[in-house]
């Protein structure tokens, strides 16, 4: 493979042992409209010791500039270490837009919606103007929390203070409306928008799916074929999963069917998978186990988990007990294909065999992970926790709970 230019430029900086210049090219990479690229991050840090050795260097660097502690923080972020980013980030004495927004972009890409929107706000607070990276990271989180007052709040505030409103702030936007159950709103500024990429389009047919309008999503994806709007994975992914979340199981498999010959795109785990539950919803969990083993390659844990999981909703014991045996051939027996096999032994009432697969849980030290629900209330986002007793409304709670289960018995 013939090397890019940059890629030539970061192997001659190694070779010259100018690390410091590496990191630094790599930051520069993240800012500019090129962007890095997979093969730019093993050169820059896997021959010097992955981010611990970036660390190092910048631990011994004599002087430190914003773009050095920024090009830290992105090496943690990068890698998912979003504890070590926030304390570096915390100890910089000078902070830009920049730094901010690499936090809140690592938040929200790592799975701390909630993190992330606390941090654009304190970053509002200190008079830091938006740009187009934190905003669409705080739009993200709003849509993982559902928070929607907070999330049109961020679109008004990029309206009126000229942030660059392009089709990667539409998308995020059109996502987290449908996400906050908010069809009309995403359709409206679907239909305002002067550029629309195949992103744009999949983030609507998912949508719609996930909200129950599969025959929109169909109809949709009709739209994007005559318009000849470039199609991928995604964009099968996303009307299989349209199809299956409104039950148009025949709508499904035709598309299933013509994936390869019509749409050009070969199936891949994810598709079979989305199969499986589609036929699995419809009651047709035979036809999914058949699926399953007539898979081209050796069937994965993703495809056994899905028949499991459909095995729950048809209450069928004698085909979860198949998909159990062959999680555990693939060693991917976790907490909560335990728990599954549990529910459905609980629903036949099988309950020395609910007891046996609690035992086994324990025995081997598996624990259910903590529930927990987030509710937005007055734009301020609430996490609740399943056994937390220190949230300073809880006695509240409790008294509305009491109330509500007396009022429910003196309804009877």
């Amino acid at each position: 493979m013939q090397k890019r230019p940059f890629d030539s430029h970061l192997s001659n900086l190694e070779r010259s042992r100018r690390t410091e210049l590496v990191i630094l090219c790599l930051w520069r990479s993240m800012t500019s409209c090129r962007g890095p690229t997979q093969t730019d991050y093993p050169l820059g840090t896997k021959k010097f010791g992955y981010v611990a050795r970036a660390r190092e260097l910048f631990n011994n660097m004599p002087k430190r500039d914003l773009v050095s502690w920024n090009s830290m923080i992105s090496g943690y972020t990068h890698t998912g270490d979003m504890v070590l980013a926030r304390e570096l980030f915390e100890e910089m004495a000078e902070k830009n837009v920049i730094s901010w927004s690499i936090m809140i972009d690592g938040y929200a890409r790592h799975g701390h919606p909630t993190e992330a929107l606390n941090l654009f706000q304190k970053m509002l607070f200190h008079g830091i103007r938006a740009d187009k990276v934190s905003v669409v990271g705080a739009i993200q989180s709003c849509g993982e929390l559902g928070a929607l007052d907070q999330g049109r709040w961020i679109h008004v505030c990029v309206e009126k203070n000229d942030i660059i409103c392009d089709v990667v702030v539409q998308t995020a936007l059109l996502d987290m409306y449908m996400k906050c159950g908010r069809v009309n709103d995403a359709h409206r500024l679907f239909n305002s928008m002067l550029q629309k990429n195949f992103v744009s389009w999949n983030v609507m047919i998912v949508g719609l799916g996930m909200n129950g309008h599969g025959n929109e999503a169909l109809k949709l994806f009709a739209q994007m074929r005559e318009q000849g709007i470039l199609m991928d994975d995604l964009t099968l992914l996303g009307i299989l999963s349209a199809c299956n979340h409104a039950g148009l199981v025949n709508e499904g498999l035709q598309i299933f069917v013509k994936m390869e010959n019509t749409y050009g795109i070969e199936p891949k785990v994810e598709h079979y998978s989305c199969l499986v539950d589609l036929l699995s919803r419809a009651g047709r969990i035979r036809e999914a186990k058949t699926v399953i083993e007539t898979f081209p390659v050796k069937a994965d844990s993703t495809l056994w988990g899905s028949l499991l999981a459909a095995c729950r909703t048809t209450n069928n014991l004698v085909i979860a007990e198949v998909a159990l045996e062959r999680l555990v051939e693939l060693k991917a027996d976790d907490c909560g294909v335990y728990v599954l096999m549990s529910n459905i032994h609980a629903e036949k009432g099988m309950w020395e065999e609910v007891l046996s697969i609690r035992r086994l849980m324990t025995d081997r030290g598996m624990k259910k992970g903590t529930g927990r629900s987030v509710i937005e209330v007055d734009g301020a986002v609430h996490e609740f926790f399943n056994g937390d007793g220190t949230l300073f409304c809880m006695k509240g709670l409790d008294v509305v709970i009491w109330s509500l289960s007396k009022m429910l018995n003196f309804s009877r």
